[in-house]
């Protein structure tokens, strides 16, 4: 392969000093662990989930492959292998 002869094996920046190589030993440098912190809850993105409005009425089978929330009311079966289905405050599910 092709090398050019008459330039710098390494780039370096102009005004900044040349860093010597970081030793090869991992006992040498270690980064700090990150502080345990709470488990926090699990959130969906709009993007991951269907909604039932309040003012929805769905009356029959609902199926699909994503997560589900529902404010409004079902009535029928759910179907949502796999994933969230979240009943809101004003939302009714009956079978």
């Amino acid at each position: 392969m092709w090398k050019p002869t008459n330039q710098p094996t390494t780039p370096s920046r102009p005004g900044e000093p040349e860093r010597p190589a970081a030793p090869a030993t991992a006992s040498a440098v270690s980064e700090p662990t990150p502080a345990p912190t709470a488990p926090r809850p699990v959130a969906t993105s709009t993007a991951d989930q269907a909604t039932i409005g309040k003012s929805l009425v769905i009356k029959g089978e609902v199926t699909g492959s994503e997560s589900l929330y529902i404010d409004g009311r079902v009535e029928g079966s759910i179907n949502l292998s796999g994933n969230r289905v979240t009943v809101g405050r004003n939302g009714v599910v009956s079978r």
